[in-house]
């Protein structure tokens, strides 16, 4: 694979099946009945993706994984930041674990 992605599961009809989808390469998903089929399937769909592109003209995009620091700069409503900074204070967390952990389980759902 040249380009990141990530895998998710889908309901069906019949049952559930596994999705690998490029986040740079817009359209460009595979499925499978397990994670290892499905990424296998997006590395065959991305190279075709790839030369499809080539072919018709499409910029293709860099395929440098982009890094992240770690460092969010959030703007919310005052209300919002006060009374996530009084709940952390209530379960004796700094703010920023707050909203980590306000984050991740979001991101878990």
């Amino acid at each position: 694979m040249k380009y990141p992605y990530f895998t998710y599961q889908l309901e069906t009809a019949d049952g559930y099946v596994w999705a690998a989808e490029s986040l740079v390469l817009n359209g460009c998903v595979a499925q499978g009945q397990n994670v290892e089929v499905a990424v296998r399937e997006l590395e065959t769909n991305e190279a075709t993706w790839l030369d499809a592109a080539k072919e018709h003209g499409v910029a293709i995009p860099d395929n440098r994984v982009q890094k992240y620091s770690g460092k969010i700069s959030l703007r919310i409503q005052p209300s919002e930041h006060r009374k996530a900074a009084v709940k952390a204070k209530l379960e004796g967390i700094s703010l920023n674990q707050y909203l980590c952990d306000a984050i991740i389980k979001r991101n878990a759902e």
